[in-house]
């Protein structure tokens, strides 16, 4: 009979460094929490500053794990998996969950504010996505 790996080992993620976007709030502040658990190092990306020192106070983390970046923005995006490889040697996951919608109704929306939601929630999963995919095959992934 096969010996029986505890739960703990099968979810460890000890030396795996995790991006996620949009990862001070909501969702991804939860699953920002959750590879936390898991003993992945993380970098929390976030546009909001505020959130993002309480996020990674609340996890116990340093200033290290927080990049402030508007991830529809493409200097942001290279920005950003610069400073995560600068400072943990590499990328092994990312959560592109960055994502707004205006507390709002549609009709009340005007075009500006439809364009930034396009910007967020799907140009920034390109950008990012595509920086962070580079930088995994440069590092033999």
């Amino acid at each position: 009979m096969p010996e029986r790996v505890p739960n703990q080992a099968l979810l460890s993620l000890k030396g795996k460094v995790s991006v996620i976007t949009g990862g001070a709030m909501g969702i991804g502040f939860e699953i920002s929490r959750r590879l936390t658990e898991a003993d992945a190092t993380i970098v929390i990306v976030d546009i909001n500053l505020a959130k993002g020192r309480e996020a990674i106070r609340d996890l116990g983390l340093t200033n290290k794990h927080f990049v402030r970046a508007d991830v529809s923005k493409p200097h942001d995006v290279e920005r950003l998996v610069r400073n995560a490889v600068d400072r943990f040697n590499g990328i092994d996951i990312l959560v592109s969950n960055a994502g707004i919608y205006p507390f709002k109704p549609m009709l009340d929306m005007n075009f500006d504010e439809w364009q930034r939601v396009i910007n967020t929630n799907l140009n920034s999963t390109f950008l990012v996505d595509q920086a962070v995919a580079r930088q995994m095959v440069s590092q033999d992934r």
